[in-house]
């Protein structure tokens, strides 16, 4: 008798979840029991054509919060609304009641904002939706979101309010920090004004985008003030068309608040021609860094072994060594990529 009552029970579940459009392999997931009353109502609301087009995380939510059923099919008849952006929202809920947290206006007004990209709906809802962002906002937080997916791990809820705030900031867009944004420590050092009005300040979206190591956000952080202050006037001094290219330049340091007192120093002296000669490369920066010692030379285009060699004698201050290159320009223009004389391990 009890096998037959355990066959009848199987059988009715097996029959509500076909009619449901559940997955048989929620058998494995969930109690029977539980699963025959939410496929049950699935059912009496004729919504097994609904759920058939949720994803399995979408589905686990709804057995959690079957009240949320009505507002589902509700939502579901908007025209705006596509079962995709439903589907994704409530996979992203896990744990969370979006019917004791959101209103059905609330929920409207996200699922329908097309700057808000499906992916990031919850997230937008649970996080952001308070804040009233404009569409430019929006659309700078949804690169934000897609930053913290692609380089890090750390997750929104473990971040504080304020941090969360910086994913809004246009410099957080722009990549020059994405290599370090995993490392926890330099959060601290975002939330600084003057850190931030830095970063601001070169991570327009450039062509060319090196990113920042986290040595040289130690070193913002901890001179952010100096910084900020060398850089505007640094930056005073120099053509629009050369910001780019200083830029990289000045990422390829590791002294970044040496360089720009060596170029407050050197640049209100220099010819225009010159500040445009010092962006093209390293080779070209370094020398003018360390005194133009090299001015006469056209330094842009030398093979890697040159540039390594005259980098290794500019920045060790190998002043002989310079006097000889550059008494003897052509002759060291002309050497070819293969020569010994290239090589620094013979040059000391």
């Amino acid at each position: 008798m009890k096998l037959l009552d355990a066959i009848g029970k199987n059988l009715s579940l097996y029959q509500e979840m076909t009619q449901a459009r559940v997955p048989y392999d929620f058998l494995k997931k969930q109690e029977k029991e539980v699963l025959l009353q939410f496929c049950k109502k699935v059912n009496q609301m004729h919504m097994g054509e609904i759920i058939a087009a949720l994803q399995s995380e979408a589905i686990v939510y709804l057995i959690k919060d079957s009240v949320f059923l009505s507002f589902l099919l509700k939502l579901n008849c908007e025209d705006k609304i596509d079962t995709d952006r439903l589907s994704l929202l409530l996979a992203h809920a896990e744990e969370n009641s979006l019917l004791s947290d959101y209103k059905y206006e609330e929920l409207y007004r996200v699922l329908t904002d097309e700057h808000i990209f499906s992916e990031w709906k919850y997230e937008y809802l649970r996080y952001y939706s308070q804040y009233g962002f404009d569409d430019e906002q929006k659309t700078v937080l949804m690169y934000g979101l897609e930053k913290m997916r692609n380089f890090t791990e750390i997750s929104l809820s473990e971040l504080s309010e304020s941090e969360r705030m910086l994913l809004v900031k246009p410099f957080f867009k722009a990549g020059r920090i994405n290599n370090i944004i995993s490392e926890r420590t330099i959060w601290r050092y975002l939330e600084q004004t003057e850190v931030q009005e830095i970063l601001q300040t070169f991570s327009t979206d450039w062509r060319i985008s090196s990113g920042l190591n986290l040595k040289q956000m130690e070193e913002i952080g901890s001179n952010a003030d100096a910084i900020l202050r060398d850089l505007k006037i640094v930056i005073s001094y120099l053509p629009d068309d050369c910001l780019e290219l200083f830029f990289e330049r000045w990422m390829e340091s590791e002294a970044l608040v040496y360089d720009l007192k060596q170029l407050k120093r050197n640049l209100p002296d220099a010819k225009n021609e010159e500040i445009i000669k010092m962006v093209k490369n390293r080779t070209s920066y370094l020398n003018f860094l360390y005194g133009n010692y090299l001015s006469e030379m056209n330094l842009e285009h030398l093979y890697d072994k040159k540039q390594d060699l005259l980098i290794y004698a500019i920045t060790h201050r190998k002043k002989h060594f310079l006097s000889v290159v550059k008494e003897n320009s052509s002759a060291f223009m002309r050497l070819s990529r293969f020569s010994l004389l290239l090589d620094k391990d013979l040059n000391p």
